[in-house]
């Protein structure tokens, strides 16, 4: 059986956050008075681990159904011990059978990644509800900031220029809007510029034809 390679991540469930000052200002500012959210802190100081650089996920359909039931993950351990004091294995099981050593590594690997997949998705399930917690206290808080900041700035416009990130914040539905429709706007009105282009005679052809017309009256005079 090979010895794994990489080193388990510990997380203790009882951390709380880290201890910047980032964390220290969002946990203040959520746990004011009467505040109506709960204390919500930053991730706490982990190393997360990333995949391997060019990493790519295999199609599903090249893994679907190869997943290994309960009782294959029960019995693997004992089956890796089997393969390693199978007596007369390539004479038994004939020269056609995968190597014995091959079979138990495999299924070690298997089991070291399953070892690594269990704490993976219960600190994936951790991080989720941190980060909806944390938008639900960032977002209640925008909503309450959100009528003081617009009275302000109705009676002092300046103030969405010069804070141009909470006036996006607060008014992104209708600036959105504004520009559809200018954007529509003007499309329109370029297509129209063009069709009128198109069908309006250009200078050059109204000048070939007024000499067509002068040559030809010419010609008609002289005769």
């Amino acid at each position: 059986m090979s010895t794994p390679t990489h080193k388990p991540v510990h997380i203790n469930p009882n951390q709380k956050g880290g201890t910047t000052s980032r964390n220290a200002k969002v946990g203040a500012s959520v746990t004011q008075a009467n505040a109506p959210t709960p204390t919500v802190l930053g991730p706490p100081d982990v190393v997360t681990p990333s995949p391997p650089v060019g990493f790519v996920a295999p199609a599903l359909n090249e893994v679907r159904g190869y997943h290994a039931s309960a009782h294959v993950l029960a019995a693997a351990n004992t089956a890796m011990a089997d393969l390693g004091s199978f007596d007369n294995y390539v004479v038994l099981l004939g020269s056609a059978a995968p190597a014995a050593a091959s079979v138990s590594n495999a299924i070690s690997i298997a089991l070291e990644w399953r070892a690594v997949r269990t704490p993976a998705k219960a600190w994936d399930t951790y991080v989720r509800a941190q980060y909806s917690l944390a938008c639900k206290a960032a977002l209640t808080l925008l909503d309450e900031l959100k009528p003081l900041f617009l009275a302000a700035a109705a009676k002092d416009p300046s103030l969405a220029l010069t804070y141009q990130g909470l006036t996006e914040i607060f008014e992104a539905p209708s600036l959105v809007a504004t520009k559809a429709v200018a954007t529509k706007k003007r499309n329109a009105q370029q297509k129209a510029a063009a069709a009128k282009s198109i069908a309006a005679p250009t200078p050059a052809a109204n000048s070939e034809a007024d000499a067509t017309d002068t040559a030809t009256k010419a010609v008609t005079i002289n005769a």
